[in-house]
């Protein structure tokens, strides 16, 4: 259950992953598995994080994290501390968020976990563009990005390169930037990881402002914030762009633009935007 639930969230099925983390959830409370519980608990707070229920995935994260410490298992315990740490960013707490990934990363190195370890440094790499730290971003994402392609964690290569694409264009290097979106959109359509890809198609939008095609930037835009598989990741990469597109359209133009957007089919513009 936890295996169909986890394929579920990867692919944006919010309400299918949900079914299956509170099934298994409730048969690990019936065997009085701890462990068990521990992790469908924080499995319930990655759906709730992704659909923007942050005080249901902080208190889903908090009781998980309790019983992880208590059993002593530390790499549970390690995940908990990166998944706070992730909700502290989405409420705009970088001084907690920042906390919460130094524990959890420590904690990643004493257990020798490389992939908690990258998922770590995926995230610090987040919280440093979000104070808009991009040299600190840029060395975060990279170090992490080497580690999942050592370990063939694709899900992960995809939010890397992401992340190195939303530190290099606000510093002007739209080229750079449009690469990595374009080769994270191509790894996320392969292993089907919709909400990834969709983030990386609000950030190229940023590109397509840059290089004086606005329009087209907002219906990006507006077909990465109206899909079904849309996330919080998703909203904050196209809150990242739209101001700039506000500045540069008539809000007639754009809101129509945005419109248009929401009307397109995603393969087509996928198929454009990888031939480009």
């Amino acid at each position: 259950l936890s295996n169909l639930g986890l394929v579920s969230l990867s692919q944006g099925n919010y309400p299918a992953a949900l079914r299956y983390f509170e099934q298994s959830l409730a048969i690990h409370r019936e065997l009085g598995d701890r462990a068990g519980i521990s992790v469908a608990l924080g499995n319930l707070g990655m759906v709730y994080e992704d659909q923007s229920d942050l005080t249901a995935a902080q208190q889903t994260y908090l009781e998980s994290l309790q019983i992880a410490h208590e059993i002593g298992d530390r790499r549970t315990e390690c995940s908990r501390l990166n998944s706070l740490g992730s909700v502290a960013l989405s409420l705009n707490d970088l001084k907690t968020a920042l906390s919460y990934f130094e524990d959890a990363l420590a904690l990643a190195r004493q257990v020798n976990d490389p992939m908690l370890s990258t998922r770590i440094l995926m995230n610090m790499g987040w919280g440093s563009l979000l104070q808009q730290d991009f040299p600190a971003s840029r060395r975060y994402s990279e170090e992490s990005l080497a580690l999942a392609e050592e370990l063939g964690d694709r899900e992960s290569v995809v939010s890397c390169l992401t992340n190195l694409g939303h530190a290099a264009w606000p510093e002007g290097d739209w080229m750079t930037a449009g690469r990595h979106y374009r080769r994270s959109i191509a790894e996320a359509r392969e292993i089907g990881a919709l909400p990834r890809l969709l983030e990386a198609v609000a950030g190229l939008a940023g590109c397509y402002w840059a290089s004086q095609q606005s329009e087209r930037a907002a219906e990006l835009l507006g077909l990465a914030q109206n899909h079904p598989a849309t996330n919080s990741d998703v909203t904050q990469a196209a809150n990242f762009v739209m101001p700039y597109l506000q500045k540069s359209l008539p809000e007639d133009r754009l809101q129509a633009a945005l419109t248009r957007g929401h009307l397109l089919d995603l393969d087509t513009v996928i198929d454009s935007l990888l031939q480009e």
